[in-house]
């Protein structure tokens, strides 16, 4: 690889051979593939031990440590290295060792946990020289205190390094010092020394910088003198500068186009100068302007020739004479002095107001004027006979005069068709006023008959639209239960809406895909006269339910086909130094149930054959102890169930954060510190109800369904039933699944109408099929818990739940009756086994 100038580079010196990595240990390099790379990653390395284990699963923990560490830029090389040994540790347990290495430019980093070493020799500069010491790092790094090294039980350090400073990584201490004082013979190209053994040794090597050589002087001088190249260089940069400058000037010179003169060139003979159209223009305004004030035009630019003093007498005597004519033309038609009076109406006044709502009235009123003239001509007065007297003979009235009697005479109508109108709209507001009564009654009435007509028209076995138009049937229906609510209120027969009702709303319950499930007893504790409340269900490992006892904290593991709970767990005895408490959470994962009591202890009861007898082991949890009863839930998901090991998942509302517990290699336990699973904290997990993992995360939080993928809410969301017009809007305390992530259904529980829904868990998350639960006593009610338990044959699964007394259950699918002749296996009578001194 080529390095630039002045910049030094990492260089292998000894480097394992792949003979000698059998199974057990992993040492993998990776180089520098360009400048950028050795800048920001440079070499590194990654050993990885642990004994007895495959080399192809030590070979991918190894990749999966390097590739996190080359992909996370978030931290320092130290933080990332102690990133990628956590996942390490995570993957291969407690037991493995690991450790990093990494050399670039001008520093080294190295991390380690458990036994595994790395050293360095390293060269001190002082008075003296230099001195060159072989540490062991990141124990005895350079500036740094080994207190604060450690963290996530991994130590990390970070410290520059020079040209000639040596790096090794071996399974031990010892044998990285070794190492680095080791005589290294590198092969004709540049090739590392392999040794039979996992270790590897680097170096920084400085990069090499071809120097020129002076020309021998052309002349003898007495006394040799330096050139200074610094001055050289700057000179003939000067230079170079200053004949740039030239050039770039010449250039712009020549692009420069020339300046435009003001001085106008000299007119050929016979040519008329060029007059802008604007200035054109503005010439004849002004002449217009002039005529318009009686003065004569002005002059302006072109051609034009101005009026002589004769020319401008004589338009001024025309114009005397003009007015003079008109005003005798006036005196003629009217009396000598008196100038016309123009009378004007309110209506005319007001239409040339500025008040916009001054002109509404008139204009409204105006039209008014005109209809009742139109519709009483009578009302308008004759047009009278145009005369030029200058003043009319007495008694006989003016055209102006009449005018105005009769505009007088139109608004006199005009102002009695009002007063008549308004009397006669209240009065038939009088005599046509209602009581909110029979405004109640007349609507119910219509509400009725519409409803009717929309039952007929949905159910007409001619159109059959449940069948070939089933939404449109679907709104019919429902707008028809919505119109005889209306109808009940307005007071019609009882009976009618009851017998309309029953009509609508089984169709509606079929195309809403609706099935009535019978429940049927499992076990019923209230029977066998126990003092039992239930507070919690799981279906254990064996598939039979596990339930917990709010009274006493005991568990009892149910088995209904022998009629039988025995209790598994009982508060008050010491195990393993622990004294067991009351149960509070009940959940199993993989192959055990998992228990959390009230003293903030973690027990898994794992069972031993098919009798009921098991084996409860104390589970070492991280941080557990500070967990505290607010706890919502728990729950186990195994991503390998072959391995029998499962996550951990506890919704913690203190924290407002679902921790995320990985688990220990040999099973017992939790040592890890958890991990955050929602990438932002929540403050409302205390009303979380229910929750379920198949690969995402399904919560039953405040009466709703959320999904929650890669720690972050997605838009999915689960469809409307559609049939608030015959229950409530739902409410789902209790989530259960059915199949893997994004494949099969979720089922839920709504507590408001008693049912389960069955969703799909596609984008759409449409409806599939909706079960209304009733047991003898009516709609089930008090459901605290429950699961569900698929069926052996593949058929329709079961639901199982638990009230406070008792355990039951009910077929998801469609009612099979039983033939003649059959009948059902009837209920053993329950037993309780009384708690042992010892669980």
């Amino acid at each position: 690889m080529t390095h630039p100038s002045g910049a030094p580079h990492p260089r292998l010196l000894i480097v394992p051979s792949p003979s000698a990595l059998g199974d057990g240990v992993m040492l993998i390099v990776r180089e520098a593939k360009g400048p950028a790379e050795e800048r920001l990653l440079g070499t590194r390395a990654v050993l990885v031990a642990r004994a007895g284990m495959r080399r192809e699963a030590i070979l991918a923990a190894a990749n999966a440590a390097l590739d996190e560490f080359d992909l996370d830029a978030s931290a320092s090389p130290p933080e990332r290295a102690r990133r990628a040994l956590v996942a390490v540790r995570d993957a291969l347990g407690d037991t493995a060792q690991a450790a990093m290495l990494g050399v670039r430019q001008d520093e080294g980093w190295a991390a380690r946990w458990n036994s595994t070493g790395a050293a360095a020799l390293l060269g001190t500069k002082h008075a003296r020289g230099v001195t060159v010491s072989a540490i062991t790092i990141p124990d005895d790094a350079p500036g740094v205190a080994a207190a604060s090294l450690t963290r996530l039980e991994v130590r990390a350090a970070r410290f520059r390094i020079t040209p000639g400073d040596r790096l090794a990584l071996a399974v031990d201490g010892a044998g990285a010092k070794r190492a680095l004082r080791r005589k290294v013979e590198l092969g004709a190209n540049g090739e590392p020394q392999v040794l039979d053994s996992a270790t590897l040794v680097v170096e920084l090597v400085g990069a090499v910088v071809a120097t020129r050589r002076a020309n021998a002087p052309t002349h003898d001088t007495l006394l040799p003198i330096p050139s200074d190249p610094i001055a050289g260089a700057a000179a003939l940069a000067r230079a170079r500068w200053e004949e740039t400058n030239s050039e770039r000037a010449g250039r712009i010179a020549a692009a420069t186009p020339p300046k435009i003169t003001t001085e106008a060139a000299p007119r050929a003979a016979g040519t008329m100068p060029y007059e802008p159209i604007d200035s054109a223009a503005r010439t004849v305004l002004e002449a217009r302007r002039a005529v318009a004030r009686g003065e004569a035009p002005v002059r302006g630019r072109g051609n034009v020739t101005p009026a002589g003093r004769d020319e401008r007498l004589e338009a001024a005597t025309r114009a005397s004479r003009e007015a003079a004519r008109t005003k005798a033309k006036a005196r003629a038609e009217r009396e000598r002095g008196v100038e016309p009076v123009i009378e004007r109406s309110w209506i005319e006044r007001s239409a040339a107001s500025s008040s916009p709502l001054r002109r509404a009235v008139a204009t409204v009123a105006h039209r008014a004027t005109l209809y009742v003239e139109a519709k009483f001509p009578w009302l308008s007065p004759p047009p009278a006979a145009a005369t030029l007297r200058t003043s009319p003979e007495r008694g006989t009235p003016t055209v102006q005069d009449a005018a105005l009697s009769g505009r007088r005479r139109a608004a006199t109508a005009l102002l009695v068709a009002i007063v008549i109108a308004g009397v006669g709209g209240a009065g038939a507001l009088y005599l046509s006023r209602t009581s909110p009564e029979l405004d109640a009654a007349a609507r119910g009435r219509a509400a009725m008959a519409s409803a009717t007509q929309a039952v007929d028209e949905a159910l007409d076995p001619q159109t059959n639209l449940v069948v070939n138009d089933p939404e449109r049937a679907q709104k019919l229906l429902t707008e028809a239960l919505t119109g005889l609510v209306t109808a009940e209120a307005g007071g019609v027969n009882a009976t009618s809406i009851a017998a309309l009702r029953v009509r609508a709303a089984a169709t509606l319950n079929t195309l809403l895909l609706v099935n009535s499930i019978t429940a049927t007893t499992l076990f019923d504790f209230a029977a066998a006269k126990a003092s039992v409340t239930l507070a919690s269900i799981t279906a254990g490992p064996d598939g039979l339910p596990y339930v917990v006892d709010s009274q006493t904290g005991a568990v009892y593991r149910v088995d209904p086909q022998k009629g039988r709970a025995t209790v598994i767990y009982q508060p008050g005895f010491d195990l393993f130094g622990t004294r067991t408490g009351k149960a509070l959470i009940i959940t199993s994962a993989g192959p055990d149930t998992l228990i959390f009591d009230a003293s903030s202890n973690l027990w898994r009861w794992r069972p031993a054959d098919s009798a009921g007898r098991g084996t409860l082991v104390k589970l070492r949890v991280r941080d557990g102890a500070t967990w505290g009863t607010d706890i919502r839930a728990i729950v186990g998901f195994a991503a390998d169930p072959g391995t029998g090991l499962y996550r951990l998942y506890v919704v913690d509302p203190s924290a407002r954060q679902i921790l995320r517990y990985q688990p220990a290699a040999d099973g017992t336990g939790y040592p890890s510190s958890p991990t955050g699973f929602l990438t932002s904290p929540i403050s409302s997990l205390g009303s979380v109800d229910s929750i379920v993992i198949d690969g995402d995360m399904y919560l039953a939080q405040a009466g709703t369904i959320r999904r929650y993928v890669a720690g972050v809410q997605d838009n999915w969301a689960p469809a409307d039933p559609g049939d608030s017009v015959l229950r409530p809007t739902p409410n789902y305390t209790l989530i259960t699944s059915l199949g893997d992530a994004r494949t099969g259904s979720l089922f839920a529980w709504d507590s408001a109408a008693h049912r389960v829904i069955q969703f799909s868990k596609g984008p759409s998350g449409a409806m599939i099929a909706q079960y209304l639960l009733s047991d003898q006593h009516g709609p089930v009610t008090g459901v605290i818990g429950g699961y569900l338990a698929p069926a052996n044959d593949g058929g329709a699964p079961s639901f199982v739940w638990a009230t406070a007394t008792g355990i039951y259950s009910a077929v998801l699918g469609v009612q099979v009756e039983p033939g003649p002749g059959t009948s059902a296996n009837p209920t053993p009578v329950p037993i309780i086994e009384v708690p042992t001194p010892s669980p």
